[in-house]
């Protein structure tokens, strides 16, 4: 699969190639998020997104694009295992109090809509919506339906983006110590704001650094490109009831954990 301007969130500008090449995962590559889970360490998730990467090196790749490709593989990589959403829908369904009939939110509309469009002569053999009594109650229906890539939206990387000089985008060679760093009290606060930082070597020495200034200028920086500067996948998807297609706001978690349901 080819990656380019036109389907990846970053649109290809952080990198020194304009169209990333990929292949799907292999049984090596879901062992190695089988490892991901059992060490509770995103570095062979890491490790299996570069082994499928043939003209980048998997390091340079932003975080934003990293979960975006590792959603792409969790979707097309398994083909007899698709990832599965699961809910109790929580739209509103009516009952009409006299003839008992269940009545979701679209055919209530449908039956006002065909009411409005009717002529007089019409109307004789239609039910007026005025005349019909209705008690809400839940729809609770529950439902199990796969996940695509439709299902989700990107960010994209405005075009407009220039970075403080100072900065570089978050990239996958601090990745997995950036998610260790969010679990030490010394540094939990600074991480988010520190992996934005332009720097070689362990994301640990940028945050040391920090801590160590004379003042909050490069921090402030990196707080604001934190906050502003975006791309990636949203982990919330919009799934639509089957009973009475109520659309329902779902997270769906994007990490090695989903390969191995």
């Amino acid at each position: 699969m080819i990656f380019d301007h036109t389907n990846l969130p970053s649109r290809t500008r952080p990198y020194p190639v304009k169209a990333i090449e990929m292949r799907l995962f292999r049984p090596k590559e879901l062992g190695l998020m089988g490892k991901a889970v059992a060490f509770d360490d995103m570095q062979p998730a890491i490790d299996a997104i570069g082994n499928c990467l043939s003209n980048l090196d998997v390091n340079q790749l932003t975080v934003g694009d990293f979960y975006y490709l590792l959603t792409y593989q969790r979707i097309h990589s398994l083909r007899r295992n698709p990832a599965m959403a699961r809910w109790e829908c929580e739209g509103a369904m009516f009952r009409g109090r006299e003839n008992g009939v269940a009545y979701t939110p679209k055919s209530i509309k449908i039956m006002v809509d065909n009411w409005e469009a009717a002529d007089a002569e019409t109307r004789k053999n239609m039910v007026d919506p005025e005349s019909v009594q209705l008690d809400g109650y839940r729809c609770s229906h529950g439902n199990y339906q796969e996940t695509t890539m439709e299902d989700f939206s990107l960010i994209y990387l405005e075009d407009d983006v220039v970075l403080d000089p100072r900065l570089d985008f978050p990239r996958c060679d601090t990745l997995a110590e950036y998610i260790k760093l969010l679990r030490d009290p010394d540094y939990s606060a600074l991480a988010d704001a520190g992996r934005w930082i332009k720097g070689s070597g362990p994301l640990i020495k940028r945050l040391i650094d920090l801590v160590q200034g004379e003042d909050n200028d490069l921090f402030e920086a990196a707080c604001e490109a934190e906050r502003d500067i975006q791309h990636g996948i949203r982990r919330t998807v919009l799934k639509a009831c089957s009973h009475c297609d109520h659309k329902q706001s779902l997270i769906f978690v994007i990490d090695p954990k989903a390969f191995l349901l």
